[in-house]
């Protein structure tokens, strides 16, 4: 594993996080993963960010117990992205005023993106995806 992808992919998280809590605090419709968060943290007493790591931690071991073996990228997003969530959201005030929701998620968007495409150039994911069928055979 090179060290710039691990740091690409440690620094996705945050960025990744940020988008997630402004989309929330925005409350202006939020991708439909956060709401089921969201849901799951209000039904489980959970965290919206214990609740996101419980829910790929789930989906990881689904897609082992799949035959897909998870890359070093997929169990770090599972572990440490709840916790950038959680973060986010207790420093990340709700929006006070329609404008300053308008603003939260447009920045939300445009990190979310951001973060994702860091995250998805480090290249770290599960193994099958290395060798899918849109990979040329060496």
């Amino acid at each position: 594993m090179k060290l710039r992808a691990f740091g690409r992919l440690l620094g996705a998280h945050p960025i990744v996080a940020v988008g997630i809590a402004l989309l929330l605090r925005s409350d202006l419709g939020p991708a439909p993963w956060e709401i089921f968060h969201v849901g799951l943290a209000q039904a489980t007493g959970l965290s919206i960010g214990a609740a996101a790591s419980t829910t790929s931690i789930a989906a990881v071991l689904i897609a082992f117990v799949a035959g897909v073996r998870p890359g070093i990228g997929t169990l770090v997003n599972a572990v440490i992205l709840g916790g950038c969530i959680d973060a986010a959201l207790a420093v990340i005030p709700a929006a006070p005023s329609l404008a300053v929701a308008s603003c939260y998620l447009a920045a939300g968007i445009v990190l979310l993106g951001l973060g994702t495409g860091l995250y998805l150039s480090a290249e770290l994911g599960s193994d099958r995806a290395e060798h899918g069928p849109h990979q040329h055979q060496r």
